[in-house]
């Protein structure tokens, strides 16, 4: 008898992108999601690679580990979106290394990046050196 192998969906491939993507987001490896999960961290990279399909009740448990509504799995999957707008890689590099920094240090980059908002705003053909003598002007 010889065995069926079939290839992933591409449902089930975005899905486990997604999940790919909040676990790195989160600063969490695959083993630390499987021992919150009660799973082999082989089983979460099946589910990362769209091998396996994730059940609905998983879907609620990653979603609680990995502190996103259980929409987000969903987001660009058949046409579903949600409210906000996909994280890009650059913007998840960020919040990544934004999450590494004191609070402190976290309100002071959050002042930079609406300094430079504000710059842009009052002048969007603004150069970068004009956005930056705003910036230090706003900034000191």
């Amino acid at each position: 008898m010889n065995a069926i192998t079939h290839s992933p969906r591409s449902e089930d491939v975005q899905i486990g992108q997604r999940l790919k993507q909040r676990r790195i987001l989160q600063d969490m490896t695959q083993a630390e999601i499987a021992s919150a999960m009660g799973i082999s961290f082989q089983q979460v990279q099946k589910y990362e690679t769209g091998a396996n399909r994730i059940s609905a009740s998983r879907i609620c448990d990653l979603s609680r580990i990995l502190r996103v509504e259980p929409g987000y799995f969903f987001e660009g999957v058949c046409g579903a979106t949600d409210n906000s707008r996909a994280e890009t890689f650059t913007e998840n590099a960020m919040l990544r290394a934004l999450r590494r920094l004191p609070p402190h240090n976290q309100r002071a980059v959050l002042n930079i990046a609406r300094a430079i908002v504000n710059a842009q705003e009052q002048n969007p053909s603004c150069q970068h050196d004009e956005m930056r003598a705003k910036f230090e002007e706003e900034c000191g």
